[in-house]
């Protein structure tokens, strides 16, 4: 993670606590079905405020959670107090060789070197453990998608790049023993001023549009508004969770 996106997350801190939504029961039902489950010595990369952290430990799991940001790390403190959490990076695990079980990521391997980090995992995960690296993405079918795009060209803007059109080639390009992708849907329910909560704490649109992040944010809740009705209006948001599964 560049120091430029890690002293962005340490000021967003709070709002992403309070703002970003957690995966979908369907994700760590699916890290269960990949061995995931009770005991698994599992760690977690870019814990965060202990979003993934906290499923995984009600459901047994011994948790190791790692993350540069020291602001991101106090809330997971409060979050999950029973969990072991580091300060670090994912490119330079402070770990030994085959110390877990199993290691996750959730919406964090854009932001990191990803063959270092790969490279790490692989290094710390034992033989037969699992890999479990996933991000949540709008579907396609939902109007969301359409605010964004409109919001944008009214202030000719490009679009804000996903993170998957990046592509994974760190996972295609791994000798994992076994490789998998998983799509889970899932359903946000949610506010209008919730769900800008979130589109606030989203570090990739301060990193694609700088100075012009507060036009584009505003220009989306206008049509949020126009579109809803009121800040306290529901809105449902459709989304597709896309699960790299890798055994190493």
């Amino acid at each position: 993670m560049q120091s430029s996106t890690l002293s962005l997350y340490d000021e967003l801190a709070a709002d992403y606590e309070t703002f970003w939504p957690s995966s979908s029961p369907e994700v760590f039902e699916t890290l269960r079905e990949a061995g995931i489950g009770a005991g698994t010595r599992v760690l977690d990369v870019g814990v965060g405020t202990g979003l993934t952290a906290e499923p995984l430990l009600r459901g047994g799991a011994v948790v190791t959670g790692i993350d540069p940001s020291a602001a991101m790390l106090g809330y997971a403190r409060k979050r999950v107090p029973g969990a072991t959490l580091v300060q670090g990076r994912a490119e330079s695990l402070p770990f030994g060789a085959g110390a877990f079980d199993a290691a996750t990521a959730a919406e964090t391997f854009h932001h990191l070197d990803q063959p270092a980090a790969f490279a790490e995992l692989l290094r710390v995960v034992r033989p037969g453990g699992t890999l479990a690296i996933w991000w949540q993405t709008i579907s396609t079918e939902d109007s969301l998608r359409g605010h964004r795009a409109a919001a944008s060209h009214d202030l000719n803007l490009g679009a804000v790049q996903e993170p998957l059109s990046r592509g994974f080639r760190a996972f295609y390009g791994a000798p994992l023993a076994e490789r998998t992708i998983r799509t889970v849907p899932a359903i946000i329910a949610t506010t209008v001023a919730d769900w800008m909560g979130f589109e606030r704490v989203r570090a990739d649109v301060r990193e694609s549009y700088g100075a012009r992040a507060k036009n584009w944010l505003d220009a989306l809740e206008g049509r949020l508004l126009r579109a809803y009705g009121a800040p306290e209006a529901k809105l449902t948001v459709r989304t597709l969770q896309y699960i790299y599964l890798g055994r190493v």
